[in-house]
This record gives structure tokens, C-alpha cells and sequence, in this order.
């Protein structure tokens, strides 16, 4: 009789614990739904928090509702933000990816998963061979490599990832003589090995600083003159890049960002899509926000027409976002810059020859990393 006692105890001890678990549940989504601003930002994972779905006949027929009402629930789940950073920290332990492009090394060091595939880099190559044989000024390629080739020795065990060397050398020959490239990987580790952080920790991108030291190598390497300029530099901290929305950790420490301005330069920008114009390659208002890299003019852009004071012809420059931190230097050494985003041209179904337009370049720079090449994000223009 004692043990089928003792069995109805833990029974009701066990239908006790599981009430209060549920009860608990209940409780913090009803804390987090008064606490969490129904507009609010999610900071950790850089996002707007789920919008209350609305409820109608369509919503609840197409099934919207219920998977609105999910996303909104789960995003007023309190201390959301600790628990998608405690899972993220657990993978990181176990040696799992988060998500799978994203590799969490050594010091927090975050970085992307390289890939190669032989047929969209001929395709990236085609492009590139196709628009310089239209072109009689010199056509310039410089190939960045990714953090996680420069910082190998800080990949956790096990990471696979592209030889980008090798990526490369079979880009640079397949591209074929009309087309230089430059691959600034030696460079790159010698700034790293004087001291200078080459890549941010929560972000993909190149610093600043190292961005620079690229570009000056490059103008040298080119042959291309670069004037003497009286930058001020600024400083912001608190920067968490893209890769930390992807995997955030409590270990993770910001980094900062550097930024510079031209006292004597003079600059009109025009963005494509809009009829306004503006003085600056700046846009500040990203300063107050966690993902501080689009500071350079927005981060996001398809074609932008800038004309400065320098001294130094036309440059059409081309690239991925590694080129951001490169446009305030190169503003200063072009008197014109017509600057594209080959990753939105497909995305929109423009080409690079509609953009340009009656834009006739003294010279044509293009950069892109090994990521974006080798991985398909550079075709069709």
C-alpha cells in the first residue's frame, strides 16, 4: 500500500511540476507581450519583432493568421534574446555551425563558409571577359578573400571550407588576358601580421583600415596616382555586424568601426530611383543602430553618380559590398564615380551597359570577394 502511495505521490508531484512548467510558459509570453513594444526592435537578431497578425476570413483560409500569430507569440516570449544567444553558444560548443554558412571561431571570431562551384564561377568569369571586350579602357578585378581564409588558424575543428587560393588562380584564368587581376591575399596578411584588425569579429566584411591598405596597394600595383588628402578620422563602437543577427553569443565583444571625412571634398551623390541629391557618402543615421557598416551610403544601392572636386577622370567601380569602405578614397582620386551593385542586377533585371548608360569610364574596378564569385552572386551583368 506504501508503494502504490509513494507511486501516486510522484504521479501528482510529476502532473505538479508539469502545470507549473506550462503555467510558467503562460506567464512569460503575458510579461513579454506587455513588455516588448509591439513595434519594437529585436537587437540580438537585428530585426522588427513580429507584427500582431490580423484576423479575418482570408487570413484564417490562407493559413496566415496561424503562422502569423506563431511568429508574433514566439517573439514575445520573454528573455527571447538570451535564449536564441544560449542556443547559439551551445552549437557553437558542439562544433555546429550557425546556420550552416556561418563558422563561430576562436575569440567569438565569426566567419562565412566559402563554397566553390566550378560552373558559377565560369559564369561569373564569362561576365567579366564579355564586358572588357566591349570596353577599350583597362578593366581591373580585385579578388577579395574572406575572412576565414586570412584567420584560418581561428576556424573551430573540423570547418571545411574553399581553397580560395586556388579560386583564384582558376578565376584570374579563366578570365583571360582582358581583364587584371588582383588578388591582395599577401597584402592582407601582412597588415595582419603588423598588428591591424583586417576583419571585424561580428561582421564578414573587411575594416576599414584594411580596405584601405587594399586599395592603396592596388593603385600602386595599377600605377594609378593617389592625391594627398587630409582625412579626419572617426571612431564608433558598439558595432555588431550581419554574421552576429546569425549567431549571437554572450561572449561576443563589438567592434568598432572607422569612418572618414574630407574637410575640402565637395561631393554631389545621386542615387538611381531618386530624384534628390545629396553632399554626402555618408548616411549617419546608421551610427545609432547595431549594424553600423551602412554608414556607407546606405548599405544598399544599385547604381550611385558621384562628382567631386578631385582631379583624376571617371571610374566606373563595381562590386559587392566589400567595395563600401572604398568609396570615400576613391571619390578623392576621380572627379567621377559611377558606383554599381552587380549583386542587385539580376535582382532586378538591369544590366550594367542600361545603368552606365552615356557614362563613358576613364577606368573600370571591379571588386568582389571569393564568396561572392565562386558562390553565384556574380553572373549575368
Amino acid at each position: 500500500m506504501n508503494s502504490n502511495m509513494q507511486k501516486g505521490d510522484v504521479k501528482k508531484a510529476s502532473a505538479l511540476m508539469m502545470c507549473t512548467v506550462f503555467a510558467g510558459f503562460l506567464l512569460m509570453f503575458a510579461v513579454g507581450c506587455i513588455a516588448i513594444p509591439f513595434q519594437g526592435i529585436n537587437a540580438v537578431e537585428q530585426r522588427n519583432y513580429a507584427e500582431k497578425p490580423k484576423l479575418d476570413a482570408e487570413s484564417l483560409k490562407d493559413g496566415s493568421f496561424m503562422t502569423g500569430l506563431e511568429d508574433y507569440l514566439k517573439d514575445r516570449l520573454i528573455f527571447r534574446p538570451q535564449l536564441v544567444m544560449l542556443r547559439s553558444d551551445l552549437r557553437s560548443i558542439f562544433g555546429r555551425t550557425v546556420p550552416r554558412l556561418v563558422y563561430s571561431g576562436k575569440d567569438c571570431q565569426l566567419m562565412l563558409r566559402s563554397f566553390y562551384y566550378e560552373s558559377e564561377l565560369k559564369e561569373a568569369a564569362a561576365s567579366y571577359r564579355s564586358f572588357a571586350e566591349k570596353h577599350s579602357v583597362p578593366v581591373d578585378v580585385i579578388v577579395c578573400p574572406d575572412a576565414a581564409e586570412i584567420l584560418s588558424e581561428q576556424l573551430p575543428a573540423g570547418a571545411v571550407t574553399a581553397d580560395e587560393d586556388e579560386v583564384a588562380e582558376r578565376f584570374t584564368a579563366a578570365v583571360g588576358d582582358s581583364v587584371t587581376v588582383y588578388y591582395p591575399k599577401e597584402e592582407i596578411i601582412r597588415m595582419k601580421d603588423a598588428g591591424t584588425q583586417v576583419y571585424y569579429r561580428t561582421d564578414q566584411h573587411w575594416t576599414t583600415d584594411c580596405a584601405e591598405g587594399v586599395l592603396g596597394w592596388y593603385m600602386e600595383q595599377a600605377g594609378i596616382p593617389r592625391p594627398e588628402v587630409n582625412y579626419e578620422a572617426h571612431y564608433q563602437g558598439n558595432f555588431y555586424g550581419n554574421l552576429y543577427s546569425a549567431s549571437p553569443s554572450f561572449f561576443s565583444t563589438p567592434d568598432t568601426i572607422k569612418y572618414y571625412t574630407n574637410p575640402a571634398g565637395e561631393y554631389t551623390v545621386t542615387k538611381s530611383g531618386s530624384s534628390g541629391q545629396t553632399d554626402s557618402l555618408l548616411e549617419m543615421g546608421w551610427i545609432m543602430k547595431l549594424n553600423k557598416y551602412n554608414i556607407f551610403l546606405g548599405g544598399v544601392f544599385e547604381a550611385v553618380h558621384i562628382r567631386s572636386n578631385a582631379k583624376g577622370g571617371k571610374l566606373l567601380l563595381v562590386g559587392d559590398s566589400y567595395v563600401m569602405p572604398m568609396v570615400q578614397l576613391l571619390a578623392d582620386c576621380f572627379e567621377e564615380v559611377l558606383l554599381v551593385d552587380n549583386r542587385q542586377m539580376p535582382r532586378r533585371g538591369v544590366d550594367l551597359e542600361g545603368l552606365m548608360g552615356d557614362f563613358e569610364p576613364d577606368r573600370v574596378l571591379f571588386v568582389n570577394t571569393v564568396y561572392q564569385i565562386s558562390g553565384g552572386a556574380v553572373k549575368g551583368f
